[in-house]
Formats: C-alpha cells, sequence, structure tokens
C-alpha cells in the first residue's frame, strides 16, 4: 500500500508538471500524438534531472564546503520566514563566526597601508 500512494502521490500530487505548470507543452502541447507526446516527457524528465542533479552539486560543492548550509533556503527560494528574518539571521551567525573582528582587522591593515 505505501508503494501505491507513493507512485500515485509522484502521478498526481507532486508532478512537478502539474504542480507548478512549467510551460504548458509537456502537458497540453504535444498530447495529440504518441511519438511526440512520449518524446516530449523524456526530454522533460531529463530537464528535471538534470536540474536536480546540478542543484544537488551546488548545495554541497557550494554551501557545505563553505558551511553555509543556512544559505540553501535563500539559494533555492523555499523559505518559511521573511526575507528581512532570514537576513538578520545570516548577519547574526556572522557575527557568531567573528565576521566584526575579521572586518576590523581588515580596516586596520588597510588604515596602515594608506597612510
Amino acid at each position: 500500500m505505501n508503494l501505491f500512494t507513493l507512485f500515485i502521490s509522484a502521478m498526481l500530487i507532486n508532478n512537478i508538471i502539474l504542480s507548478k505548470f512549467i510551460g504548458m507543452c509537456p502537458f497540453m502541447g504535444v498530447s495529440t500524438r504518441m511519438d511526440s507526446a512520449v518524446g516530449m516527457g523524456l526530454a522533460v524528465i531529463f530537464v528535471v534531472f538534470c536540474a536536480s542533479v546540478l542543484s544537488y552539486g551546488l548545495y554541497h560543492a557550494v554551501l557545505v564546503t563553505l558551511h553555509l548550509e543556512y544559505m540553501k533556503l535563500i539559494c533555492f527560494g523555499q523559505y518559511e520566514q521573511t526575507p528581512e528574518e532570514i537576513v538578520a539571521e545570516f548577519q547574526q551567525k556572522l557575527l557568531d563566526a567573528g565576521c566584526d573582528q575579521v572586518i576590523s582587522e581588515l580596516q586596520s591593515q588597510i588604515d596602515a597601508t594608506y597612510r
């Protein structure tokens, strides 16, 4: 029963074409002929797969490597807070990490260089 529920959920409820309306061509445009509908369906699967792999790679190569996992919400546009709250959280995490000390040290080096 669990596999059946997953199949129905993926096919009808969480279907990216039906839920996001990413172009109407895969849904309506070429569904009159079977060969063109299959071709368009395979093209959509390929594009969604490539976008998912690229997003996964970008997340792990950049955000995880730089310890910016909390920026995932902003980068992928899925956040429940307001942008102001997210920016405030980001600024607080920078302060907790010692960003103000780095900025003051850089400023003192710049001041010493140009005096």
